[in-house]
């Protein structure tokens, strides 16, 4: 949510001196524009030009000029239709090249993902209808003439009005009244809407435009919308309140995974329906696709997208990625609900989630994986239990444990792919969930022993509260009365962790000492393929190390290039052939000397090693 008061102050520069103390401001108006674009990653994806807004769609609900299945005033967009892009259909972006040296994208992050089936937006929750009237006209076709905001519109980005200099007078000629407005009412809301100009059919799933041409020829800049509240007469010293939302939402990662994934796999066939279980209730419900139903005033106490009052979970993928119009319009609703409940946002009614740990450590055993973690000191909300999540050779949450860009797929009767298969994505509970073991709210520690040696793990914690009350509007209590969470990207860890072997070598020909010390792989050849090295190019590792000893590397003529301290009484240590200025090591010999701080007795206290590294 945000809150703007607009006030006359007398001030018109930046010092402290109010130059105007007595005049009064007639006829003011407030303009904002907002140059949006699509996700990040689905910026350069395919369409070219969305990474500075090109190819927007942009519509409008509530602005008076008919019914709306929705009670409040929005404008929202979407990344549109690019007809350039004929491999396959852009909307939602789907990853079907790996290009992610350049584009941000996790590396083989390419099975079809919807990197863009989000929709970003912005609605009205309030403004004064004058200094003294605190009253909010919401917009209807009855009050078209009198309500807020006063103006609705959009422009090419590249326009001057988008960028700075330019004089109120044309702001108020061009932007407020509007190029559309002839008769010059006191209020233009811009119609028919964007979108509407590009599709007429409102059939926004089947595009046959290229998005950027709403005012005819294709803009390379695309366009933005803008809005205005006023006019108002302003004394000296009054105020005008204004209050709104602005969101993202869209598919959840696993549908657009799954659904993007059925979509490549389809060679990219527009009319093909595919399945998703969207509520998870274990069946397809089937429905003729109604994109009026999407985003209606009903609150549906899980949040799922295509609920059978609300339409189908066997789509196409463009009818999929339209349906994200429906989550951000949850946003908008319950931010109202809020709103509503909040007395100007001077109080905040609903119900905290519990506080996350202020530590959270993990650290790699010989026989475990540990996890200790402090809980906040500040206490907040009651605590109920933890849940402990883990995942082991993700890109960018799809699961590729052996790194060579084959990805992990599971059994699902509702998949559209001939082999009934789906991509697992997402992390596991390993504790603290059903079937798993359990970790109280006094818990502050857990080993892992269901770890596979040789592979990374990363991992979260979350804090559940208590349940809920159930309350469908999430303001005295929570949708289907659900406990809240604490957020996992406070604890989540990005350094992968492993188990490590006991220290010094075991089994036939080991001698319990340093000398048992080895480096692998050796050479170590970077053009290899996988299945002589590691997954990360850069690395080695030193194995049936001593508990405690010091590794110092040198090059083939002495000279000392890093020095590791190895103290966490495994056999194990890892390397990323980084310099102790953070140089990466070049082609060349180098030796490794591994010194036993508590060597056994009649052991030896060093060990030499010589390995190559091959760039």
């Amino acid at each position: 949510m945000i809150e703007y008061e607009y006030c006359n102050t007398g001030n018109t520069d930046a010092d402290e001196e109010i130059e105007l103390p007595n005049q009064t401001l007639n006829d003011v108006y407030f303009f904002s524009m907002r140059r949006w674009r699509s996700a990040g990653q689905a910026a350069w994806q395919g369409s070219n030009g969305q990474a500075w807004g090109k190819f927007n769609m942009i519509d409008v609900v509530g602005d008076g000029h008919m019914d709306y299945p929705v009670d409040f005033t929005a404008f929202y967009v979407w990344q549109g239709y690019d007809p350039s892009v004929t491999q396959y259909n852009n909307l939602g972006s789907p990853l079907w090249i790996d290009q992610s040296q350049d584009w941000g994208v996790a590396p083989g992050d390419s099975v079809g993902r919807l990197s863009g089936a989000t929709f970003i937006g912005r609605a009205t929750l309030h403004v004064d209808s004058s200094p003294t009237d605190e009253t909010y006209v919401r917009c209807t076709p009855e009050t078209v003439a009198t309500c807020q905001p006063a103006v609705i519109g959009w422009m090419d980005q590249d326009e001057p009005l988008a960028g700075t200099g330019e004089s109120h007078q044309n702001y108020y000629e061009l932007g407020i009244l509007t190029r559309e407005n002839p008769n010059r009412l006191p209020y233009a809301r811009m119609f028919p809407h964007y979108a509407d100009r590009v599709e007429p059919s409102g059939k926004f799933w089947e595009p046959t435009k290229d998005a950027s041409t709403g005012h005819g020829p294709a803009a390379q800049g695309g366009f933005a919308p803008f809005e205005a509240i006023g006019p108002y007469d302003l004394a000296f010293g009054e105020c005008i309140y204004h209050a709104v939302v602005e969101g993202v939402s869209g598919l959840s990662y696993d549908a657009s995974v799954q659904v993007g994934r059925a979509y490549k796999r389809s060679g990219g066939d527009d009319a093909r329906p595919i399945n998703y279980d969207a509520n998870g209730d274990g069946q397809i419900d089937e429905k003729p696709f109604d994109y009026n139903l999407i985003g209606l005033p009903a609150y549906q106490g899980n949040g799922c997208t295509a609920c059978p009052e609300r339409g189908s979970e066997r789509l196409t993928k463009n009818q999929w990625v339209m349906t994200a119009r429906d989550s951000l319009f949850q946003t908008f609703f319950r931010a109202r609900d809020l709103y509503a409940a909040s007395n100007r946002m001077s109080r905040y009614p609903i119900p905290e989630a519990p506080l996350a740990p202020i530590r959270f450590n993990v650290n790699g055993l010989p026989d475990a994986i540990e996890l200790t973690w402090e809980p906040h000191p500040a206490g907040g909300p009651p605590i109920d239990h933890w849940e402990i999540y883990r995942s082991s050779g993700f890109h960018d949450n799809l699961l590729d444990p052996d790194g060579n860009g084959i990805y992990q797929l599971q059994d699902s009767p509702w998949a559209s792919t001939p082999d009934k298969k789906v991509l697992v994505t997402g992390y596991q509970c390993i504790a603290g969930c059903p079937g798993t073991p359990e970790l109280p709210a006094s818990a502050t520690s857990f080993e892992d022993r269901t770890a596979n040696r040789g592979t990374n793990y990363f991992y979260y914690i979350i804090a559940v509260g208590q349940p809920q009350p159930d309350d469908p509007r999430a303001i005295t209590g929570t949708p289907g009365g659900v406990p809240l969470t604490s957020s996992r990207y406070l604890t989540q860890t990005y350094l992968p962790v492993n188990l490590k072997r006991p220290p010094y070598g075991v089994g036939p020909g080991a001698t319990g000492t340093v000398a048992d010390a080895r480096v692998v792989p050796n050479p170590v050849n970077l053009g290899s393929d996988t299945g002589v090295r590691f997954a990360e190019e850069d690395r080695v590792a030193f194995f049936n190390l001593p508990p405690e000893c010091t590794i110092k590397i040198f090059t083939e003529v002495g000279e000392l290039v890093h020095t590791i301290e190895h103290t966490d009484g495994s056999g194990d240590e890892f390397w990323n052939l980084t310099t102790a200025a953070r140089q990466l090591l070049v082609s060349g010999i180098y030796i490794a000397v591994i010194e036993d701080h508590n060597p056994p007795p009649g052991g030896p206290a060093r060990a030499f090693l010589k390995f190559t590294v091959i760039r």
